[in-house]
């Protein structure tokens, strides 16, 4: 696409600049994949400033904060009283990067006015252009759209901005609570700059002036909670020529090691010269239709038929170092001259004829070509994928699942295929770039990469993981930006070969959202513009529907006795500890029996004598006998001790278990109540110091015994306890990195491996210093010793187990983890060693919790739809599909399994904040609800009582029906 610069005509330069700016104008505008822009002048990097010293008395605060406001409102006025201004800005980040010779991320950031009506702006991955009467914009995500428009008078932020994707391609990459456009926008179009660049409880300082190449700055840093920034002004015509958001290793990207600041340059701004009209004009590619909003890649591509499929070309990559291939004629066919090339590594014979292809050889042999032509009559999947993109590790993880499970089938073909873009000034070529992460991906051959771009440009291909599906005519039938688990894929082709057309459905579900989209979009921008303040920060975070408790109300189908009310403050979760009578004596038994085999066996072996290959002789044969004698009698004390054991265990059978609740309460104590009501104790666990925060409460009762387990917040610790609370260990997670901060995510006590003693699951999150790669989920024995570890899944945050039958009937045991990694939470699906299975989205939902149930086997979720606006309770079936559905008011709820029903028949249980109580039988159906009038925080059923914790007490009700 061809495009003109702006530049700035200066009254007073010489004709050798005069040249070059004019060079600059009509050798156009070309795009960075990173957005940056090639004709940008190189800009001194500075750090953020520091602020050991300033200009004023440093003990002078007051006048240092009224020197620094009236030079902020001096730059205000400069650009309120501005006829016209124009910069050659970027925005960039500053950080350490993790390979040496990665470029610095860019991107363009570039803004020309001249007033009222004439516009340019350059921003990320956007473009918007306005001639005095018409807008003109484009986004690369969309190049064959450009999006036409009237220029509204006077330019605001709500009309300019008013399409949804193009607001979305101009974002300038700061978190939008800081600043949500360009920050020389705000000042040229806002009626009150400082609203935004000094939000509610910032306070100012002048820091020492310092230089941007030969231009003294005044530098002034603004203190917030949500973050620092720095404005720095020039002192020659008071325009703000950079405004740094110090991160200090808050917000990284992956590229990263840590991440210093994000920061916006604005080079060469200057005031009422004048500018090149081409700055204002949009040269619009031939292929390019207006459009009067843009509309997203899948509107457009989804169910078209791909013209010119013969010129869509693929190609396979010879990644080893040398390879020998053999050109063979064999099973010609009749009415054909081609050769069939076939590929070797064998050692060549003397009739072969053979050619050597060198990996770093850039021709590539037209018999490892295809075309999209050659794939007509079969379903075709592809996944394309980066080298710098993790997710597409997993997708194509997923993808080949797929492909195996339809191994069989000879109408569906699978093509995973590398898009990378390798630049002239790089030294590796595209085998030596792929061959290493090939292997440790565990890629399979061929290793296919797009020929010439055509292919991704015609699929629109712009962000890696893609998942693409045409059908037998070469139509788009399925289109999606990220991966998918096998399950979709495999549900998803099989809808393709019944005849159906998914991409119909998909098309509809797309229209509403984007319709929910615009309506939110313009609610922000409406709300931004009312304010003054142009950041999301006053934007209001949208709740739930029902925002205020709902008032008590009874149950319909059930009745509620009450028995107890404790008051207790700032309660958390509620787990039940059963220890059954028995357990202590049959442990101690146990321990007792285990010390007497012991000593037995150690009496017994030191009868024995150190003889090696012992000749047969009549007094090795009398010292064998007495020892087998001395044994016998051993054996029968044994026998009978282990007769009175179950003597005893017998008896022990029909007295009812200790039930007691435990609720963390009070910071870092626990409440010990019995069902009864009774505060038995209060207690801060051993191990816990005075300042560590107790914040959950979890328990297990196996054949092992009982143990109890508390996390702490603060101290970012998992303590584990017996029965008696007496300490059995105490895990603390590592970091990799010294900085690193972790949190304890979640943490359960599972038996993933059915040998009746518990493993401990711990979720991990990392919320400070180098963040990259510090979530994980760990598994530890009670010993402490590590099991397994996956340091691949994001944000883990809730952890729960299973045990299911497979087609032998026999169990299958593993565990489930919510993976908060994008905007849509997937539960990820374990087997007991810690293999990745599955990773679970029922139609593309976000699984807000989750619980299975042992008795039933279902897997029972709360969802929510992409959109934010629907929520649902559903089980799940193995693949992830829904069973059934049944909705429920949009908000936050927990969820559990019990038999509230009767003996027979069991209930889900869903949990709301406000204090609402849903109960749902098995089949989906909602048999009652009711408000205990107060939020909750905790809730157990045990024993026929439903105990609920609301935050200053614990309530008990007896259920009946």
């Amino acid at each position: 696409m061809t495009d003109y610069s702006f530049t700035i005509s200066f009254v007073r330069i010489n004709l050798l600049y005069v040249i070059a700016l004019f060079c600059l104008i009509m050798e156009g505008c070309s795009c960075s994949p990173s957005g940056g822009h090639d004709h940008n002048p190189p800009t001194t990097i500075i750090d953020s400033p520091d602020n050991s010293t300033t200009e004023t008395d440093v003990n002078d605060t007051k006048n240092n904060e009224k020197k620094s406001i009236e030079i902020l409102n001096r730059m205000v006025t400069v650009y309120r009283n501005a006829k016209s201004y124009a910069d050659h800005g970027r925005g960039l980040i500053v950080g350490k990067m993790t390979q040496p010779d990665a470029e610095p991320v860019t991107w363009s950031c570039t803004v020309a006015i001249k007033k009222p009506s004439k516009l340019r702006i350059e921003c990320n991955e956007g473009k918007l252009v306005s001639n005095g009467s018409d807008c003109y914009a484009q986004i690369r995500a969309l190049p064959d759209q450009v999006l036409r428009f009237s220029t509204p008078n006077p330019l605001t932020f709500d009309k300019l901005f008013n399409d949804v994707e193009l607001d979305q391609a101009m974002n300038i990459v700061f978190p939008s609570e800081i600043l949500r456009f360009p920050p020389q926008l705000i000042l040229l179009f806002a009626t009150d700059p400082l609203k935004t660049f000094l939000p509610e409880g910032a306070t100012t300082e002048l820091l020492q002036s310092q230089s941007i190449g030969n231009i003294p700055c005044d530098v002034i840093k603004i203190k917030h909670e949500r973050g620092d920034r720095a404005l720095w002004i020039s002192r020659r015509n008071s325009a703000l020529l950079r405004f740094d958001y110090m991160v200090e290793g808050l917000l990284v990207a992956a590229e990263f090691e840590s991440v210093r600041t994000i920061r916006i340059e604005m080079n060469d701004a200057q005031f009422d010269l004048p500018i090149a009209e081409e700055a204002f004009q949009m040269m619009q590619p031939t292929n390019a239709k207006q459009v009067s909003e843009f509309k997203p890649v899948e509107t457009e591509i989804l169910g078209k038929n791909l013209t010119n499929p013969e010129s869509l070309k693929f190609k396979e990559l010879i990644l080893d170092s040398i390879k020998t291939t053999k050109i063979s004629t064999e099973n010609p066919s009749e009415n054909s001259t081609e050769k069939t090339t076939k590929i070797s590594t064998e050692n060549p014979t003397n009739n072969s004829t053979e050619k050597t292809n060198i990996a770093n050889d850039t021709k590539t042999d037209l018999s490892l070509q295809k075309s999209i032509s050659d794939l007509q009559g079969k379903i075709s999947a592809f996944c394309f994928w980066t080298t710098w993109s993790e997710p597409c590790r997993q997708a194509i993880e997923e993808f080949y699942k797929a492909e195996d499970e339809n191994a069989n089938k000879n109408n569906i073909q699978f093509f995973v295929i590398n898009a990378d873009e390798i630049k002239e000034t790089e030294k590796k070529t595209l085998p030596d770039l792929l061959k290493p992460i090939c292997k440790t991906w565990s890629l399979r051959k061929p290793y296919w990469h797009e020929l010439d771009g055509k292919l991704t440009d015609a699929l629109s291909v712009d962000s890696f993981p893609t998942i693409v599906v045409l059908g037998v005519e070469n139509r788009v039938e399925f289109y999606s930006r990220g991966g998918m688990q096998a399950a979709a894929i495999n549900s998803l082709l099989k809808e393709i070969e019944e005849g159906k057309k998914p991409y119909e459905k998909t098309l509809n579900e797309l229209q509403k959202t984007l319709q929910q989209r615009k309506i939110q979009h313009a609610n922000e921008l409406k709300i931004m513009t009312d304010k003054g303040i142009f950041a999301s920060i006053c934007v209001p975070i949208e709740k739930p529907t029902t925002t205020e408790l709902v008032p008590q109300s009874p149950p319909k189908t059930f009745k509620l006795n009450k028995l107890w009310e404790l008051p207790l403050a700032s309660t958390g979760n509620i787990a039940v500890l059963k220890v059954k009578n028995s357990d202590k004596k049959i442990n101690n038994e146990k321990n007792n029996n285990e010390n007497f085999n012991s000593k037995n066996d150690e009496k017994l072996d030191s009868n024995l004598d150190p003889i090696q290959n012992p000749k047969p002789d009549e007094k090795i044969v009398e010292q064998t006998d007495k020892k087998s004698d001395e044994k016998k009698s051993d054996n029968a004390e044994l026998d009978k001790q282990s007769e009175t054991n179950i003597i005893n265990a017998t008896k022990n059978q029909n007295k009812p278990d200790k039930i007691t609740l435990l609720v963390p309460c009070e910071g870092n104590s626990v409440a010990l109540i019995d069902l009864s009501g009774k505060l038995i104790k209060k207690i801060t666990p051993e191990g816990f110091s005075n300042d560590e925060l107790l914040t959950l409460v979890r328990t297990s009762v196996d054949l092992s015994g009982s143990y109890v387990g508390f996390s702490s917040n603060n101290g970012n610790a998992v303590h584990v306890f017996d029965s008696e609370l007496k300490s059995r260990l105490r895990y603390v997670p590592q970091s990799k990195t010294a900085d690193t901060k972790l949190k304890i995510a979640d943490f359960q006590f599972v038996d993933a491996d059915g040998i009746n003693e518990p493993e401990v699951v711990v979720g991990v999150v990392a919320i400070d210093g180098d963040v990259s790669g510090g979530d994980s989920i760990c598994t530890i024995d009670l010993n402490g010793k590590e099991i397994w570890r996956d340091d691949t899944i994001t944000s883990p945050f809730q952890i729960g187990d299973y045990n299911q039958k497979d087609k032998n009937q026999k169990d299958k045991r593993g565990l489930y983890s919510l993976d908060a990694s994008n905007s849509v939470v997937k539960l990820q699906k374990y087997s007991a060693d810690g293999k990745r299975l599955e990773t679970l989205s029922p139609n593309g939902a976000s699984v807000r919790c989750f619980s299975f149930d042992v008795v039933s086997g279902d897997l029972c979720t709360i969802i929510s739809a992409p959109d934010g606006e629907r929520t649902s309770i559903a089980v799940l079936n193995d693949s992830g599909s829904i069973r059934w559905q049944s909705p429920l008011p949009v908000g936050e709820y927990n969820l559990l399994a019990a038999d509230l029903l009767d003996e027979s028949k069991r209930a889900w249980i869903v949990v709301s904040q406000l204090g609402v109580i849903f109960v749902f039988d098995q089949t989906g159906k909602q048999v009652d609800s009711f408000s205990i009038g107060e939020s909750v925080t905790g809730l157990v059923i045990v024993e026929r009582q439903l105990v609920v914790a609301t935050g200053n007490k614990v309530i008990a009700w007896k259920i009946s029906k």
